[in-house]
């Protein structure tokens, strides 16, 4: 996607002052000559937003599928495993594992793993490849071995081959020791063969898990629990007892408990136990019952989750579609613009969203009112050695300042028109609040200014809620109904990935760190003007959150309902504007598509400048203004090619702070001046 972001206001080949002596020579006509000349201008916003929208749309759905796989070069799967654990008289298992895999592409090793409560018991690891496909352990001819070499990291078995696109089944032969808990009447072993981790990563289909007894045993004295999420019902013989599912899912548990008589452990102490065999298989049986309550929650959650999904993508819809303020195709009055305040204007336009121009509109609002008057100023005198920096700017002077009736009009002045120190000063240059100049050499001036721009952003942020304040108050903007709805959407999600844990065997403590980031998200929502930031924190922790349930067709759809939020987001504006407000912003876009035909004819002075205000905070496409003198700034700045706020925001960047040196003690600074100046788990796999 490319992006074309171009410079607002082009440079003219003519200077300010080459351009007033043409206008003083008849050159070039004023605003008040009927046949005007027009010099095309393009306008835009300073900061100009290319699909901002969808880019941010892009951002959070790649975030949502943070935890889908990617496609390899290259794959391997499981696709049988059986175990046969044979108990020793002494408590020890010889167990003997075959696991056959499918490889597609090269493979150089296999590895093993174990939890760490049994990795320090394992003992003997040998590896061998078998020549025939997936044989039955105890029935293996030693002519079909061939032993491979192995080597222990970090806890994990690795073991040397080398196979290219073919299936392969490798027998593990191991020891572990003092697998066998022995007590007076039964003996218990419980192993896990693989765990919950990042050792088990894939899918192991068609598991078998067999125990043998050390002798025969009628298999009514003897039982076992299986602990996993597809496991099938248990089977008995009287050499021991079979454990089977057809598939162990991927960073899930497969654990086994067999209980038996101890009379089999002749080379065991035992140890007395409180409970009898038959009480101590119930309260296992117990537990793996509850787990399978909780899995038989998922189909529910897969069916109500979808539906859910919809609901919200119509809701969506509808605030698109539905909203008068996003029907760009209706009818307003351009020229009526002109009698409107150009901070309500402006306040309308952005849809309450802070701009860096705002303020300007504030400043502007104060001109219209007779507040104050605009002229223009010579560039600050830092700027002088910097040949790209604007030589003339604008330059605010207070008039009549007790025709600011509201309270942000009020704080404006307070905050712009006053030095550091409290007192009050005459006038505002908009150089005042620019940062460093790019050829800035020394450093401490540098984290100066950078101390100033935080500042100036801070009132600035402070200033915009105050002005949003009363557009609520005014009834112009609704802000409620949004807060609303994303917040029960919000609590929506919450709930159903804590409900999605719950039944995917999730721990407690992930719910609990999922209701906190919920609350506090919820509270960020409703006293931040603008939560964007911390909207797209809490979609990444959910999406890292739901990439870690197991069941991949709950995860799948948990991260529709996740996509289905964002759009909602999207969707909602942050404010509602009220029917007044929106056949304001009809005025606007009248007055956008005019704005093609430049400046309209007869217009007075006052209204030109109104004109001139209004086109630069709302221009979008090429336009037309005439040469202007020094009665109109603002147009003489833009004839120009001079954005009175491009070079201001520039310096910004270049003001950066540091954590020492001899500006970095001031906090604000004044805005007065004159007016020049891999490790172990439970697992198998294959690299």
């Amino acid at each position: 996607m490319k992006m074309y972001c171009r410079r607002i206001f082009p440079k003219m080949k003519q200077t300010m002052k080459d351009r007033r002596a043409d206008i003083k020579s008849n050159k070039i006509g004023t605003f008040s000559n009927v046949s005007r000349k027009h010099t095309n201008i393009k306008l835009s916003n300073v900061e100009v937003k290319c699909m901002k929208k969808f880019f941010f749309l892009f951002v959070l759905l790649l975030l949502a599928f943070s935890s889908s796989v990617v496609a390899e070069a290259r794959s391997y799967s499981i696709d049988k495993i059986h175990i046969k654990s044979w108990i020793q008289p002494n408590g020890d298992l010889l167990v003997n594992e075959v696991f056959t895999y499918n490889f597609d592409g090269t493979y150089t090793s296999l590895k093993r793993s174990f939890p760490e409560e049994h990795d320090r018991n394992v003992k003997d690891f040998y590896a061998h490849e078998l020549t025939t496909l997936s044989p039955e352990p105890g029935f293996i001819e030693d002519n079909t071995l061939n032993t491979l070499n192995v080597t222990k990291e970090s806890g994990v078995y690795r073991t040397s081959i080398n196979k290219t696109n073919e299936q392969v089944s490798f027998l593990y032969v191991y020891t572990l020791k003092n697998a066998v808990k022995a007590y007076d009447t039964y003996s218990v072993a419980n192993v896990t063969y693989f765990e919950d981790g990042d050792a088990h990563d894939q899918d192991y289909k068609q598991v078998i898990i067999d125990y043998i007894l050390p002798q025969t045993m009628d298999p009514s004295k003897f039982d076992g629990v299986f602990f996993d999420r597809n496991a099938a019902p248990n089977g008995k013989s009287e050499f021991g007892i079979r454990f089977k599912t057809p598939i162990s899912e991927s960073s899930s548990v497969t654990k086994t408990t067999f209980f038996f008589p101890s009379t089999v452990l002749t080379n065991m102490e035992k140890t007395k136990s409180s409970i009898s065999m038959n009480e101590a298989f119930a309260n296992e049986k117990k537990q793996a019952d509850a787990l399978q309550k909780r899995l038989s929650n998922i189909p529910e959650l897969i069916n109500i989750i979808p539906k859910v999904s919809l609901t919200l993508v119509i809701i969506a819809i509808l605030f698109i579609i539905g909203l008068p303020q996003r029907h760009f195709w209706r009818k307003g009055i351009g020229e009526s613009i002109l009698d409107i305040d150009i901070l309500y204007l402006f306040s309308v336009y952005k849809n309450g969203k802070m701009n860096k121009k705002a303020f300007l509109a504030g400043l502007f609002s104060l001109v219209e009112k007779e507040a104050a008057i605009v002229k223009l100023s010579e560039a600050a005198v830092r700027f002088k050695n910097d040949p790209k920096a604007p030589k003339e700017t604008l330059l605010f002077r207070l008039k009549n300042g007790g025709n600011a009736k509201a309270v942000s009009e009020n704080y404006l002045i307070q905050w712009l028109f006053n030095t550091r120190s409290g007192s009050s000063k005459w006038a505002f240059h908009l150089h005042d609040v620019a940062g460093a100049p790019k050829k800035e050499s020394d450093k401490g001036m540098s984290n100066y200014y950078h101390a100033r721009t935080k500042e100036f952003k801070k009132n600035q942020k402070a200033w915009h809620k105050k002005v949003q304040d009363e557009l609520v108050e005014a009834g112009t903007f609704h802000h409620r109904l949004p807060k609303i709805m994303i917040s029960l959407a919000i609590m929506l999600l919450s709930i159903f990935v804590a409900l999605s844990y719950d039944a995917d065997l999730g721990s407690g403590g992930s719910i609990v760190f999922l209701a906190i980031i919920t609350i506090i998200f919820l509270i960020i929502n409703w006293i931040k003007l603008n939560d964007r930031g911390f909207f797209v924190f809490y979609m990444i922790v959910i999406s890292l959150m739901v990439g870690n349930i197991v069941n991949d067709e709950l995860m799948s759809e948990l991260i529709g309902v996740i996509l289905a939020i964002i759009l909602l987001y999207i969707a909602v504006p942050k404010n509602i504007l009220s029917m007044n407000a929106v056949r304001a912003k009809d005025n606007i876009r009248s007055f956008q598509r005019s704005m093609r035909n430049g400046m309209p004819e007869g217009l007075t002075k006052v209204e030109q400048e109104k004109w001139t205000i209004r086109a630069y905070l709302f221009g979008r496409k090429n336009v037309q203004i005439p040469a202007a003198d020094e009665a109109l700034p603002l147009a003489a700045l833009l004839i120009a090619g001079t954005d009175p706020m491009d070079y201001v925001t520039k310096s910004w960047k270049w003001s950066t702070g540091v954590t020492s040196g001899s500006g970095s003690s001031d906090s604000g600074g004044s805005y007065g001046g004159s007016s020049g100046g891999d490790s172990g788990g439970g697992g198998a796999g294959a690299d």
